[in-house]
């Protein structure tokens, strides 16, 4: 089998949540947390259809949140070639008549040649 080859997302000028949005679309790795059955991740098919939602700029602050941070963790799929900074998001909104909020933490893969995000958490929080 031969692993096909990904065009790198093209950051010129886009914001942060379009980058992450291409990189998803591209590639999104999720991590599994059998561990703790209350901090459970959503599918890598869920992520991918509610990271295409966000907005590419949020023109309301509190309903898109991003946040970057230091990664301190060497684990993942993606780990030795990722971005050395984790993004952290918080995203609410409004579906089917209820509000929604969901967090993701994770990084961008390869560092500098972007062509996928991977996932450390990615959960629709409950209230």
């Amino acid at each position: 089998m031969t692993k096909r080859s990904v065009d790198p997302v093209d950051i010129e000028g886009k914001s942060d949540a379009q980058i992450i949005k291409e990189a998803s679309a591209k590639e999104s790795i999720v991590w599994e947390r059998p561990e703790n059955p209350n901090k459970r991740n959503m599918s890598a098919q869920q992520v991918k259809e509610i990271v295409a939602s966000f907005p590419d700029k949020s023109p309301i602050a509190h309903v898109f949140v991003i946040d970057w941070e230091p990664r301190t963790s060497d684990k993942g799929t993606h780990a030795a070639t990722g971005e050395k900074e984790v993004f952290v998001i918080g995203y609410w909104r409004k579906r089917f008549g209820q509000n929604r909020k969901y967090y993701f933490k994770g990084f961008l893969f390869h560092e500098k040649n972007i062509v996928g995000a991977e996932y450390q958490s990615a959960r629709e929080d409950q209230k």
